[in-house]
């Protein structure tokens, strides 16, 4: 089983996806069994902007006003036991989505709604981001973030309806949604 991102060939360009996309064609030639899963961003990259949300009412991932169709981990790690206990996953790619293609607007509506007070979009200023973020990750990493934000916010990364029906299912169940993931999780911070 191999961790990639979602249709990773599609911007190949970009130094998270490409590299991922080199491994998928090698483990498709290695002539051994295999189930790529390919999730988008997740849900759960929130939590390293969790004092960003609370502290200072903002969310600062710069997402974009296109959509992305976010992941819960949860149902990647359901759809990971589902491909390893069950039979019929050899050699098959899923793309592992949200059901919904969230903007960063409408990620801060959604904390905004799950807090119970105003949670403002930080915007798509990607050089102001960056600059923030030199002092929490090495340059290699913003470069890498930045030229997949920039993706994002032109052109969105977003699931179709065959991606949401076949991981519905393998799942046995529709994707988790980030209302729900954000109400669980503004109820955790706020116990």
């Amino acid at each position: 089983m191999y961790l990639s991102v979602q249709d990773a060939d599609r911007a190949a360009y970009l130094p998270h996806f490409g590299a991922k996309a080199g491994v998928e064609t090698a483990i498709a030639h290695a002539g051994i069994p295999y189930t790529i899963l390919r999730p988008i961003n997740f849900y759960q990259n929130d939590l390293w902007l969790r004092e960003a949300i609370l502290q200072y009412g903002v969310y600062a991932q710069p997402i974009g006003d296109v959509g992305v169709s976010r992941v819960d981990v949860r149902d990647i790690a359901a759809v990971a036991a589902v491909a390893l206990t069950t039979p019929g996953h050899e050699g098959e790619t899923y793309n592992l989505v949200g059901p919904d293609a969230h903007t960063g607007q409408s990620t801060a509506e959604e904390w905004s709604r799950a807090l119970g007070r105003p949670i403002a979009y930080a915007g798509n200023d990607l050089a102001a981001w960056e600059e923030q973020q030199r002092a929490y990750l090495p340059d290699w990493m913003v470069f890498d973030f930045s030229l997949m934000y920039d993706y994002f916010q032109r052109n969105g990364w977003q699931a179709t309806p065959a991606d949401l029906e076949r991981l519905t299912a393998v799942l046995g169940h529709p994707p988790r949604s980030f209302r729900d993931f954000a109400t669980e999780t503004a109820a955790s911070w706020k116990s």
